[in-house]
């Protein structure tokens, strides 16, 4: 009997278990106003959220999406704990554990924001950077741009920070001199700022904003738990939002 029981049981766990494409899918991602919100409620939204819920729906997916350190979210995705996380570049080193969507969800800049009294300038070759404390997001995402960037940087040191607001409060402070994140938060950033005080992407000498690295970020989903098909229909999904407008509408709303 209690062999037959354990057939049983055998036979039925694909059942209980299911297929992502057959329950509700776990995504993670990052606070990051205005693209990610954590409402009071502990609502997830936002922008890009929008787009995400929009693109899975068009594909028959659904999915619950929670806010995490990013770091934590890869773990999560990499040990099979959650289904997806967004948004991650192309990053080979992580193609054995992350399944991407080839669609990008956005096109993000990384610039270096700072408090626009310091009056800082720097450039690409790291002209600037000498004696200044810079901060960036503990396991975040970059280009061979940026890292090429802060291997010619003369920063005294670099701080991985868990949470992007971390960063406005330490900037604000002077715990901080920049900060190395993509250019949609500063609207964030400089609503925290007390009046009289300004937050600003750093220029170049020649007064340029300085544009460190320009990435493609995408959901990226778990190879545990994914397959193909779901990714493939998520590109699609969101490559025909693009073309009939609703991409375009989203981006520019919030929560």
């Amino acid at each position: 009997m209690p062999l037959l029981r354990l057939a049983v049981f055998l036979l039925l766990l694909p059942a209980f278990c299911g297929r992502a494409d057959a329950r509700a899918l776990l995504l993670v991602t990052v606070e990051a106003p205005p693209l990610v919100v954590v409402g009071a409620d502990g609502i997830v939204g936002g922008s890009v959220c929008a787009v995400v819920r929009e693109a899975l729906g068009r594909a028959g997916l659904e999915a619950r999406i929670e806010a995490v350190p990013w770091k934590r979210g890869l773990e999560m995705v990499r040990q099979g704990r959650a289904d997806g996380i967004f948004a991650a570049s192309v990053n080979s080193a992580r193609e054995a554990y992350l399944l991407y969507a080839r669609e990008p969800l956005l096109r993000a800049r990384i610039v270096a924001i700072a408090e626009a009294a310091r009056g800082y300038r720097m450039d690409r070759d790291g002209t600037g950077t000498d004696g200044l404390a810079a901060g960036r997001l503990r396991g975040g995402e970059h280009g061979e741009k940026l890292v090429a960037f802060l291997a010619r940087a003369r920063f005294v040191r670099v701080e991985e920070l868990a949470q992007p607001r971390q960063a406005a409060r330490m900037l604000l402070s002077r715990r901080l001199d920049v900060f190395l994140i993509n250019d949609s938060i500063l609207a964030d950033f400089q609503a925290s700022a007390p009046p009289g005080r300004t937050l600003e992407i750093v220029r170049t000498p020649s007064g340029e904003p300085l544009v460190i690295d320009e990435i493609s970020g995408h959901l990226a989903f778990s190879r545990r738990t994914v397959d193909e098909d779901v990714a493939s229909r998520f590109s699609a999904a969101l490559h025909g939002m693009k073309a009939d407008g609703t991409y375009a509408r989203l981006m520019h709303s919030a929560r």
